[in-house]
């Protein structure tokens, strides 16, 4: 939260590392080690803070993506397998219109009724994978915009400390 980053931060800026990193300690996830990085790095030079924190960054970016291309392969495959389901089903029908004629149609009904299942169930997979891969797209990206947020955060509190200080030691 931003109240738990303003307390470490406070907490840099009043050179008192030590609580900086046990604050920074409780926080978990990508987020936490984002914040406990730039707790390391905060009385580095502010290029090498914002390296630091954009490699960060560029580890959490694949991790919060892992599924997304998962999801949009299989809501693009879908409607294909089905649309081959139908193909095979129309070549079924004609193969049973040439061996009974046009007059029984119970004989071809069945390939029919198999194509059109096939694009039913096609459909029936790639609607709702689509906009679950939509949802979690639009997610992502928020929670990447967040992770942004903290590392600027830490980024920017770093021009309230008093440079001509040496850093805190440890």
């Amino acid at each position: 939260s931003r109240k738990k980053l303003n307390k470490i931060i406070d907490d840099l800026l009043n050179e008192d590392v030590e609580a900086a990193r046990a604050n920074a300690a409780k926080l978990s996830g990508l987020g936490g080690k984002l914040v406990q990085t730039g707790v390391d790095m905060f009385y580095e030079k502010r290029r090498v803070l914002e390296e630091a924190l954009f490699e960060q960054l560029v580890q959490i970016k694949p991790r919060l993506d892992a599924y997304l291309p998962f999801l949009g392969l299989t809501a693009a495959a879908a409607p294909l397998m089905g649309l081959l389901g139908t193909v095979l089903g129309i070549i079924k029908t004609f193969k049973a219109m040439a061996l009974y004629g046009t007059g029984n149609a119970k004989s071809f009904s069945a390939g029919i009724s198999e194509a059109l299942i096939t694009t039913a169930e096609g459909l029936v997979v790639a609607i709702p994978v689509l906009v679950i891969h939509g949802l979690l797209k639009s997610y992502t990206k928020g929670r990447f915009s967040d992770f942004e947020q903290l590392g600027i955060s830490i980024i920017n509190s770093t021009t309230e400390r008093d440079s001509s200080l040496p850093p805190p030691p440890g």
